[in-house]
């Protein structure tokens, strides 16, 4: 039988795989010998990937494409490739998430700073929230249950906020918020903290989350200052909304943080595997966003079931 007759193939001839994750096993198909046996490799230089001689690949860490190569023994003329997206997916580390979530709106510090649109763009985009397609990208993470939300209010302190306030003050003004309109806490309740002023000191973030304990109950937190006149001001209408830029970074950041806070509320929940980022930290882009009570720019968030940022 000549070699001409040879033909190989691999099953499957693409997939996609999580970064660090576990083996995966590819198949060779070799017909026109008696000889079906294949020698394995990768065309990309070393670099963490690996193949056994049974056709199992490793993924790495760190997102990149492999090619993976079967070379028949009988002619090595003959080979087959395979394309290997590794992706760095995130991954469920067991903590809680919240499913279900009350969210209120804290506005601490002089009300003059603030942008005239932002309280009513920012409680129409959290009411607009509950059954869009936008949160319905928590569900994948939320284990079985689906992600609902309800605005339950805005929340007023008119104190001066510190310049650069530490967990411990924006646990207490949200606690103190909640008190102060006779608001029993709820395990769950998401209170986003939305400061007049910006920390002065230079710093990597437009906002953070985290949680507290009040009366018992864990509430997560959102801080969110003020982004006019600093580097966290948004400077385009992505979509053509006619909102003010610094209510539109407010949106933008909100929902970056809401997202994470319900998905990773602990840190000890769903975040990537080389490096602790949460699902809106893997992306970053401006999305035009339809909700029921208007189309918002919000920040997409990363969806394990696309292996990509949604909504595209």
């Amino acid at each position: 039988m000549s070699s001409a007759e040879v033909t190989i193939s691999i099953e499957p001839d693409h997939v996609v795989l999580t970064a660090g994750g576990p083996g995966f096993q590819f198949k060779a198909h070799v017909t026109g010998s008696p000889d079906t046996t294949v020698t394995w490799s990768i065309e990309e230089p070393p670099g963490g990937s690996s193949i056994d001689a049974a056709g199992v690949f490793k993924p790495p860490l760190g997102e990149s494409v492999y090619h993976v190569t079967a070379t028949s023994h009988s002619d090595p003329t003959k080979t087959a490739t395979a394309v290997v997206n590794v992706v760095e997916d995130l991954i469920d580390h067991g903590g809680p998430v919240f499913p279900v979530s009350r969210t209120f709106a804290l506005w601490w510090g002089d009300a003059t700073a603030f942008a005239p649109d932002a309280r009513t763009v920012l409680e129409n985009m959290l009411r607009g929230l509950d059954g869009s397609a936008y949160l319905a990208i928590a569900d994948q993470y939320m284990r079985s249950a689906r992600a609902t939300t309800s605005f339950a209010g805005n929340l007023f302190d008119s104190s001066v906020p510190p310049d650069d306030p530490t967990l411990a003050s924006i646990a207490d003004a949200a606690c103190r918020a909640l008190d102060a309109d006779r608001i029993t806490p709820r395990n769950g309740d998401l209170v986003l903290v939305l400061t007049s002023n910006f920390p002065s000191r230079i710093h990597s973030y437009c906002g953070w989350h985290s949680w507290t304990a009040c009366h018992g109950q864990a509430i997560l937190l959102a801080y969110i200052p003020n982004a006019a006149g600093t580097t966290c001001n948004n400077r385009n209408d992505l979509c053509n909304s006619g909102f003010s830029m610094p209510t539109i970074s407010l949106l933008t950041t909100a929902s970056h943080e809401f997202m994470e806070a319900i998905t990773d509320p602990f840190a000890s929940a769903w975040f990537g595997s080389s490096f602790p980022w949460d699902l809106a930290d893997r992306c970053g882009n401006q999305v035009c966003v339809p909700l029921s009570t208007g189309t918002f720019e919000l920040q997409d968030v990363y969806s394990n079931a696309t292996h990509a940022c949604a909504p595209r």
